[in-house]
């Protein structure tokens, strides 16, 4: 297992959708009448700066990947409706640098407009051992990075993260997180932004 120090940046560019659009085949009874929007998720890129290891030309090797999950309301399951293929990332950055890898991936769902409707977008980041399998499966989670954005519906109103969103209007923000996975200091920034907008 190699023993990485970097620090990573994640963008994630989030932009929802939301339409009053019915079914196209109402007449069919497998497919419900009920409006629906549709909730789009991309992740742009991930970033790598080695400010924990002095040792040049230690590489990160990554994969990152998007994962979209909805359920009902807050009793339900969570159910994973979308999710993009992991891409790999070779983070090899030297002391001091900044080294970023694109990822250009996205994952769309529609889902029913109705009251207790969640969303939940999930980044995964996972750090492969030696033999370029994902290392959380084996139990090693110390570089297993997860950043997450929750929505829900409450009647006409959608909220993200606490934030009301209105018909016709844009909401963005930025978000910082910091995680610590060792006990040297070296710190994980997550850092992405979101755009919803209501038409």
């Amino acid at each position: 297992m190699k023993n990485t120090r970097c620090s990573l940046l994640l963008l994630l560019a989030l932009t929802a959708a939301c339409g009053g659009t019915e079914r196209d085949r109402p007449g069919d009874p497998s497919v419900s009448d009920v409006p629906t929007d549709r909730f789009t998720a991309s992740l742009d890129q991930v970033s790598s700066t080695n400010d924990c290891d002095p040792e040049p030309g230690n590489p990160g090797e990554f994969t990152a990947s998007l994962e979209i999950y909805t359920r009902a309301d807050e009793t339900a399951e969570w159910d994973r409706a979308a999710v993009t293929t992991p891409r790999e990332l070779v983070l090899n950055a030297e002391y001091g640098a900044l080294n970023s890898s694109l990822v250009n991936e996205s994952a769309w769902v529609d889902v029913p407009r109705r009251d207790g409707q969640e969303i939940l977008v999930a980044i995964h980041v996972a750090e492969l051992d030696d033999n370029g399998a994902d290392a959380s499966l084996d139990g090693y989670t110390q570089y297993v990075y997860d950043a997450y954005l929750g929505c829900w519906w409450s009647g006409d109103n959608r909220r993200c993260n606490g934030g009301r969103f209105e018909v016709a209007r844009t909401y963005r923000e930025d978000y910082f997180d910091l995680f610590n996975p060792n006990d040297e200091g070296c710190q994980i920034g997550a850092v992405w932004s979101t755009t919803l907008t209501l038409r």
